[in-house]
């Protein structure tokens, strides 16, 4: 069940079935929770139900909350004041060797891929041991994805190098993620990252496509390189079969498919992306008002053309596998932001 998203009432009643399982199985487990924010009910409360299935687990169920603000550090385990916090402590033993045994099995992986790597497990973990205590488990686990990506074709040599350099924040892997993205692809993925992350909710990857290809369609009209911007029955022939795929072939893999939804391996590629706004055709990414603006003002225009022009056609021109419904869930919520913004 790795990286798996739950509903309130169906976490409480999976927790409930697992303690039950393990109290009678005499089995042990962790449970690696990395966000609890989407949850019905406040976090405190969340937190407060968790720990008493790690108390009626004795001992045999372990919950890791992998958050590391230490906004929850303080919860504890009622009127004995016997502390059963569930905050993961990054600079704990036991993190320690799971960031370790991470880096292990990966590079086991990647020798199987890349002969290259054989032999330079040690070096990582040198080097994964001299970042600071408190750096998180998920750093680790995002800079050997990153790595993974960033040192094919390379040389024995080259990966040495930058085994030798880790990242010392997310958003420094972010920011190389960004940054190595195939230069003739960058356009075109960086509109499906901006994207998957303003979706008011997980889009499927035929919708997905649809929306690239209308974002580059648009794109096209306003340089004139595609007529008149209304004319958008072009772009049956613009829509990736496989633009998952594509993906994957043009950067590293920081997005996957959950019950034919798109979404990213952590929420917080989809935060620095909504802070940082990488702008299409920009070699950096950008923080300024005005250019965030005209970003959203562009996806409410494209919108409002998928409305008028291409949602009569879907039916008839579009392959039905890519016919859309998706643009509507967002325009509920910009045209009150609109209403509400200086430049109406």
């Amino acid at each position: 069940m790795e990286h798996k998203c739950f509903t309130a009432e169906c976490l409480w009643i999976l927790l409930r079935s697992m303690v039950m399982s393990l109290i009678e199985k005499r089995a042990s487990v962790y449970s690696v929770i990395c966000s609890i924010e989407q949850c019905d009910t406040p976090a405190k409360e969340a937190v407060r139900r968790m720990e008493e299935f790690v108390k009626a687990g004795n001992g045999h169920f372990k919950i890791l909350y992998t958050q590391t603000d230490g906004e929850h550090d303080h919860f504890g385990g009622g009127e004995t004041g016997e502390h059963l916090s569930i905050a993961l402590d990054s600079a704990s033993q036991e993190i320690a060797a799971w960031k370790e045994g991470h880096i292990q099995s990966r590079i086991q992986d990647l020798v199987r891929e890349d002969a290259s790597w054989n032999g330079l497990t040690e070096l990582a973990l040198v080097h994964a041991r001299e970042q600071p205590a408190n750096s998180t488990y998920l750093l680790i686990k995002v800079n050997m994805i990153l790595l993974e990506w960033t040192t094919k074709g390379c040389t024995r040599k080259q990966v040495k190098e930058k085994l030798q350099q880790p990242p010392s924040s997310l958003q420094d892997c972010y920011d190389e993620a960004i940054g190595t993205i195939k230069k003739e692809s960058r356009t075109w993925v960086l509109i499906a990252l901006r994207w998957i992350a303003c979706a008011v909710r997980p889009l499927r990857p035929a919708e997905l496509a649809v929306a690239v290809a209308l974002s580059e369609i648009s794109g096209l009209a306003q340089r004139g390189d595609g007529g008149e911007s209304k004319d958008m029955s072009g772009i049956k022939d613009m829509i990736r079969r496989d633009i998952l795929g594509d993906m994957r072939h043009c950067m590293a893999p920081l997005i996957k498919v959950e019950n034919n939804r798109v979404c990213f391996i952590h929420p917080t590629f989809e935060d620095f992306l909504l802070t940082h706004k990488p702008i299409p055709g920009h070699s950096k990414t950008g923080k300024s008002k005005d250019k965030e603006r005209d970003v959203d003002c562009q996806i409410l225009e494209q919108c409002l053309q998928y409305l008028k022009h291409v949602g009569p056609l879907a039916l008839s021109s579009i392959h039905s596998d890519a016919i859309q419904h998706f643009l509507p869930n967002r325009l509920r919520i910009w045209l009150g932001d609109i209403r509400d913004s200086p430049l109406a």
